[in-house]
């Protein structure tokens, strides 16, 4: 019986199309070209590389150069969110038809993560935000990070399920025994994973296959969907 549903923040409860992830991306590469003097096309191709080698840029930029992570992360991540982001009342309908607890893990600090969900006006529906500083700054996919989510959760394994759109993410959790969702509409390779969707808004039917979401709240969550076009169910939560 799953007890916690992990949601990952960035183009999981939003959709890649906001374009903050992006922001994200091209602010990180800025940093570093400022922190270690190199030219923004060396900082890209190392950002990509650390991103890659250890799922998290900062993780490396830790090991290898010895950044001040707290500084960086908060610089990295002072962005104006309500630029790329609006609330997103059907994300928050979703979230009410889950009945399990919910948590935000995410590679995030915790002040980014709060804005964010404040942002979407979903942020009470989260009983716990797990940011990067809670792993001391290791991150997803380290298999600490993990370990330590299930402690401070008091659960078993199998009683978790995690969504992310980052597969590389996903496979310590599965391994673990999590039930895991890839929130991705690339149609890679799930050997694995459990579920592939192409956003949240798929993923109904798999919250009542295992019992979480029963019929009554799915056509209940169907009837709020409703209520707005495709279109912008699929795009919700993007500003502008």
């Amino acid at each position: 019986m799953i007890h916690y549903a992990l949601f990952d923040l960035d183009d999981t409860l939003y959709p890649p199309a906001a374009g903050l992830m992006m922001a994200l991306s091209e602010r990180f590469t800025q940093c570093i070209a400022e922190q270690l003097h190199m030219a923004p096309e060396q900082a890209e191709t190392l950002r990509r590389e650390y991103a890659r080698r250890y799922g998290s840029t900062t993780r490396g930029l830790a090991l290898h150069h010895g950044i001040d992570v707290e500084e960086f992360l908060t610089t990295v991540h002072d962005l104006p969110i309500e630029e790329y982001l609006q609330p997103d009342p059907d994300l928050g309908c979703l979230l009410d038809c889950i009945h399990v607890e919910k948590c935000v893990f995410t590679n995030a600090p915790s002040f980014y993560a709060e804005r964010v969900l404040e942002v979407l006006g979903v942020a009470d529906r989260f009983c716990r935000v797990f940011a990067i500083e809670s792993s001391n700054y290791r991150g997803k996919p380290d298999s600490l990070t993990y370990e330590l989510v299930v402690s401070a959760l008091g659960v078993a394994d199998r009683e978790l399920m995690m969504l992310d759109d980052a597969r590389v993410n996903l496979i310590p959790a599965a391994r673990r025994s999590w039930t895991t969702v890839w929130v991705s509409g690339r149609g890679e390779s799930t050997d694995g994973i459990d579920y592939l969707v192409c956003d949240l808004w798929q993923v109904a039917h798999i919250f009542h296959e295992i019992g979480i979401l029963d019929k009554e709240h799915r056509d209940e969550w169907h009837r709020c969907l409703a209520q707005c076009p495709l279109g912008e169910r699929r795009s919700g939560g993007v500003s502008g």
